[in-house]
């Protein structure tokens, strides 16, 4: 349990048994004078008092000697990349790295090894990592070392329950998927029952949809005691009755359509590709730097979802951990390749992509990349100069970083609190009725800075003091005439409930907590509010109020708005074919293309976002039409669809389709 975390929680990875090996790491690398030259001390050297030191002479703005200094959940303002320039830390990121996975290696042999011994059938090695979607590296390089990628995420990250433009939930099969090879399963745990849903362990659609995404992906999930915190769900009457239930249904669909789920191959023509070689380095969060590469990777991966554009992931390794050699033979399987502000690139990645490229390919440049090597030393020029003056065969396209940064991080028509104060109208007496319509006079309130609450949450600090029982803000703000109205989005962070309107019109009622222990989160506008939204002034208000008992937590509440840039202005950039699939379903239901053996069975997989999770309510999209371009459709004489229905006792026979 746990064996990937060590690089990012509860103090691990500087203790002194890493010291002692760190010391030993550095000593079989490097010559005594090329030591001496880092001013590298292997008498002396102790690794935490060089980090603080390191952090007071770079200035990152980081409270050094805090108790949790190298948590990553206590980590507040450190977006820097000044610690990645000391050789001396970047030789103990690689030093942990490889460590770590010759630890996993180890673990694993040595199961093997005693199961041989005693006579026991030889297991296979999990190792429970978590975010093998490629948000945190460690866990992701693992998944290329165990016998089945384990995952313990599950449904904690679909679209409607996490923060920003994302799609960590299918990510999570398709880069474990990619990172063995295309040759392992990938296991998620699900993880729903009690105190780790925000819905509730008594709502049947988290563990519904966790089912449906890991079969529509590729994956399997897996229902324990473990994650279902038996102990917890038995002693809250009626709270395990419907998990038990959406499982027993899920399983017998699965059994009885296990056809459907086995031997199959997904179809793909566009590549996506996952630059472990940049997040090798950015993604020891331990040091804080930024991650620029995973916001504009999981941005570009819900694109290509919501524009329904099958597509796999091509992992870039990092030589020290990970031979991308078996995915870099793998291009010429892609029409399109995308790569999304990979940063750092090595010369045989820059060369297999030139080549196939010249041999026809479409690449999309996203962001910026290309700018340092494997190392993260800085290149003379960026890795595709050369390339985009001389396409061969192929075509080269670029979405700029302004573009692609709109794309993926958005612009604030309405800043939050995070980097810099905001003021708020705000009381904490119960107004009159109409406290939430546009003309309300607000001059007899109190006037505060965001975020107000009564303690830090997730290195949120609150600016002005609220203890009471509930709070009532508002304040305006103004909409350009440029901004595309129908991206517009909260960012919040809310504990506990919270009800959002703007011009008078309720734009969000964000119950419980939601996933405030993220920090903040995205929150969609309801289509009322959002046809209120006019350019110009427009007045926000909100209603938060505690939880009398939650007693522990404390209570705080921010809240902004931002703009994306919209699907078809990227799409216009990229002209990517829908050479697979093409279809009128909405951009809320995700779909994949699978042939099964050597055909010619294809299947058309389908999971529904557009849901109330609050309220346990699901309307899947029936009218709709897939036009499936194959190689074997001349061979395809029937189609049907099967619809699990995860909350009745019998799932309903397939029905056929008109063909």
């Amino acid at each position: 349990d746990n064996i990937a975390n060590p690089l990012y929680t509860w103090n691990q990875g500087f203790c002194g048994w890493c010291n002692y090996r760190f010391v030993r790491f550095m000593e079989e690398r490097f010559s005594k004078k090329e030591l001496s030259k880092m001013r590298f001390d292997p008498q002396a050297f102790n690794i935490n008092q060089y980090i603080r030191e390191q952090r007071r002479l770079l200035n990152t703005d980081f409270n050094v000697d805090g108790s949790q200094i190298y948590q990553e959940q206590e980590l507040k303002n450190s977006s820097t990349e000044k610690l990645l320039t000391n050789p001396i830390l970047r030789e103990y990121i690689r030093f942990q790295y490889i460590t770590n996975i010759a630890l996993v290696v180890d673990k694993g042999n040595a199961l093997k090894k005693v199961a041989r011994q005693l006579g026991f059938p030889a297991p296979a090695f999990y190792g429970n990592i978590p975010h093998i979607s490629g948000l945190r590296a460690s866990p992701t390089i693992m998944a290329a070392y165990v016998d089945v990628p384990w995952s313990e995420v599950s449904s904690e990250l679909q679209p409607p329950f996490y923060a920003g433009r994302q799609a960590w939930s299918a990510l999570v099969y398709k880069v474990g998927r990619a990172m063995s090879n295309f040759e392992r399963p990938v296991f998620t745990v699900q993880y729903h029952g009690g105190q780790h849903s925000p819905y509730g362990g008594n709502k049947k659609l988290p563990t519904a949809l966790a089912a449906a995404e890991a079969h529509a992906n590729g994956g399997v999930p897996v229902q324990t005691w473990v994650a279902t915190e038996f102990n917890y769900l038995m002693g809250n009457k009626g709270w395990d009755k419907n998990f038990y239930e959406v499982n027993r249904a899920h399983s017998k669909f699965t059994g009885r359509n296990r056809v459907l789920f086995t031997d199959r191959t997904q179809v793909a023509r566009i590549g996506l590709v996952h630059s472990l070689t940049s997040t090798f380095w950015r993604q020891f969060q331990s040091f804080t730097v930024p991650r620029p590469h995973l916001n504009h990777f999981t941005a570009v991966a819900r694109f290509l979802e919501e524009e329904h554009l099958p597509y796999e992931i091509i992992p870039f390794g990092h030589p020290d951990v990970f031979d991308d050699t078996p995915a870099l033979a793998r291009l010429n399987r892609y029409s399109s390749i995308i790569i999304p502000a990979a940063d750092c690139v090595s010369d045989t990645q820059i060369k297999s992509v030139s080549d196939w490229v010249r041999n026809g390919g479409n690449l999309i440049l996203w962001g910026i990349n290309g700018v340092r090597d494997e190392e993260m030393n800085s290149r003379k020029k960026p890795a595709f100069s050369d390339l985009l003056k001389n396409p061969g065969n192929g075509t080269v396209r670029i979405v700029d970083n302004k573009m692609a940064d709109l794309y993926a991080l958005g612009m604030y028509m309405l800043p939050t609190s995070k980097e810099k104060a905001k003021s708020w109208k705000y009381t904490f007496s119960t107004p009159a009725p109409d406290w939430f319509h546009t003309n309300f006079n607000d001059a007899g309130w109190a006037t505060g800075n965001a975020p107000f609450g009564s303690k830090e949450i997730r290195g949120v600090i609150p600016n002005t003091e609220w203890a009471s029982s509930d709070i009532w803000l508002r304040r305006e703000f103004d909409v350009p005439i440029n901004v595309n109205l129908k991206t517009l989005i909260f960012d919040i962070i809310h504990l506990w409930d919270a009800d959002i309107y703007i011009n008078g019109v309720l734009a969000a009622n964000a119950k419980d907590r939601g996933r405030v222990f993220e920090g903040y989160q995205t929150l969609d506008i309801s289509p009322e509010a959002m046809t209120a939204i006019r350019t110009g002034r427009n007045v926000i208000a909100l209603h938060c109020k505690n939880n009398p008992a939650d007693i522990v937590n404390g209570q705080i509440v921010d809240v902004g708005i931002l703009s994306f840039e919209s699907n078809e202005k990227i799409a216009g950039i990229m002209q990517l074919k829908k050479d697979i699939l093409d279809t009128d379903l909405p951009p809320t239901v995700w779909a994949n293309v699978w042939k099964h053996g050597a055909g010619p069975m294809t299947t058309v997989t389908m999971v529904n976002y557009d849901l109330k999770a609050n309220e346990d309510f699901v309307s899947p999209v029936k009218d709709f039409t897939i036009r499936l371009q194959s190689p074997d459709v001349n061979k395809l004489s029937k189609v049907y669809w099967f619809a699990p229905d995860y909350f009745g006792d019998d799932p309903p026979p397939p029905i056929e389709l008109a063909f």
